[in-house]
């Protein structure tokens, strides 16, 4: 028997709606299934991202104490420079015994392998009476060899960053990096520490500074991680590079 027009309608409809509700579905559920997908996808960069972030901070703030670590040291290291040319300046000895106590001093300093060279240098007839043109002592090591330089240069000294930062500020100072020509012609990148020489009475008499190549910055025990590429960076408070471990060239920039 030939079934009436609006029931084979309605059985169409019906198998067109059994078809569509299961597809609609499925679509549904595909796309519930893409957006967390992409919403893991996205969870999961973003963990990672922080994971890396805290692991290179952690790196970084290690590498930032042994920086710390190293120049705390060197500034004790200067300030002890400094109280045994304070003990010489009060003992009042004879200029012979007194030169020879400061230049072995210097002398030690430098070849002590911490740092590039040693200088002391002194107010006009601050160390003895007869120094208008104030007194200074260089100490370097040149092939294994020790040197001193002995000469009355205020007029050059006088007008350093580390010289007058510490005469000013009475207080320890680290300088900005300098280049340096060395005896060969060859060009390095130094720092100073320098620390001020203060008498009983308070009063200021010289500069006791150490020099430390660029080099011995970048050769210290940093950590770097289980990275393939990884490098430290070290700036002074402009922004200018005291050391980079990747790029050396990059040291006073």
């Amino acid at each position: 028997m030939k079934k009436p027009k609006q029931a084979t309608e309605r059985a169409a409809r019906r198998k067109s709606l059994a078809f569509r509700l299961p597809f609609a579905i499925a679509s549904v559920v595909a796309l519930l299934i893409a957006v967390l997908v992409a919403a893991s996808t996205v969870l999961s960069g973003s963990i990672v991202y922080a994971l890396t972030e805290s692991e290179v901070t952690h790196i970084a703030q290690q590498n930032a104490l042994e920086a710390h670590s190293y120049f705390s040291s060197m500034l004790v290291y200067s300030k002890s420079l400094a109280d045994t040319l304070l003990e010489v300046h009060e003992q009042g000895l004879a200029q012979s015994s007194a030169d020879a106590m400061i230049m072995d001093a210097a002398k030690k300093a430098a070849a002590s392998g911490q740092v590039f060279s040693a200088e002391f240098d002194f107010e006009p007839n601050a160390l003895y009476p007869d120094t208008p043109n104030g007194l200074s002592y260089y100490a370097y090591d040149e092939d294994g060899k020790v040197s001193v330089e002995l000469a009355n240069d205020y007029a050059d000294y006088s007008s350093e960053d580390y010289y007058t930062a510490a005469r000013d500020s009475l207080s320890a100072h680290i300088t900005e990096p300098y280049q340096y020509t060395l005896s060969s012609g060859e060009t390095v990148w130094l720092i100073t520490l320098s620390e001020p020489i203060i008498d009983q009475s308070g009063t200021f008499i010289g500069v006791a500074s150490c020099d430390i190549l660029d080099e011995t910055l970048r050769d210290l025990e940093y950590t770097m991680g289980d990275y393939e590429h990884s490098y430290v960076s070290i700036t002074t408070s402009s922004m200018n590079y005291l050391t980079q471990t990747a790029d050396p060239t990059l040291a006073g920039t």
